[in-house]
């Protein structure tokens, strides 16, 4: 019989997961890319064995989700390293995947959309650095035109400013790559606009503040 203490522990992998998610991000940004990526490794084991056992009470769902996520820091890990980039682009697309069919399953839950957005704009971004310019546009396209069908139903969340900022941000390095400089201007006022949107809306947001500051500097130049 499952007692009420079991019951009170069956998300402890997923927290614990979402600690150690933190715990590498902490260590990313030190430069500790290692570290960062063992921890990654660990966050991930911990919903693999939640995943797999299918425990019961537990949201399947949930755990698809922050799964995805914590293999998206993963890939930003690898990208911002030059590491294994193929395997990079390869479980993008899954998260990505992922993320479809629970917004298809849950269109309430704007969380799966935000995400599959922003893992669309950092694979473009892989796109981008290798040389697939073609590619990365239709990956940016596609994550600007979800931020923007969000914004229009949760205008007031912060988040899907924050990603259709960053996602201008690299549509209008794309177009600068292009020699368009005036499509880059465009898609750099249209980011300082998005991020400034998101900063009022969630002030103490450190990274938002970084892009913003990011995208000014672009559009300055």
């Amino acid at each position: 019989m499952r007692t009420a203490h079991d019951s009170s522990q069956r998300y402890d992998p997923l927290l614990f997961g979402a600690v150690v998610n933190i715990l590498s991000l902490t260590q990313r940004e030190q430069g500790q890319f290692d570290t960062a990526l063992k921890l990654h490794n660990d966050s991930i084991a911990s919903l693999n064995g939640l995943f797999n056992k299918q425990v019961d009470y537990v949201n399947n769902s949930d755990v698809l989700h922050f799964l995805g996520s914590f293999q998206v820091e993963k890939c930003r890990t690898w990208i911002q390293t030059g590491q294994r980039l193929a395997d990079a682009e390869t479980n993008l697309g899954v998260a990505i995947q992922t993320w479809d069919r629970l917004y298809a399953a849950y269109p309430q839950v704007p969380m799966y959309r935000e995400s599959q957005a922003a893992a669309l704009q950092l694979r473009g971004q892989l796109r981008a650095q290798t040389d697939r310019p073609k590619e990365a546009r239709a990956d940016l396209e596609k994550s600007r035109q979800l931020l923007e069908d969000l914004i229009a139903h949760f205008g007031q969340i912060p988040d899907p400013h924050a990603e259709l900022g960053r996602t201008c941000t690299e549509l209008g390095r794309l177009d600068r790559a292009a020699k368009n400089d005036p499509g880059a201007k465009q898609w750099f006022s249209k980011a300082v606009e998005e991020l400034k949107t998101a900063q009022k809306l969630s002030p103490a947001h450190a990274r938002n503040a970084k892009s913003l500051d990011q995208a000014i500097a672009e559009l300055g130049k």
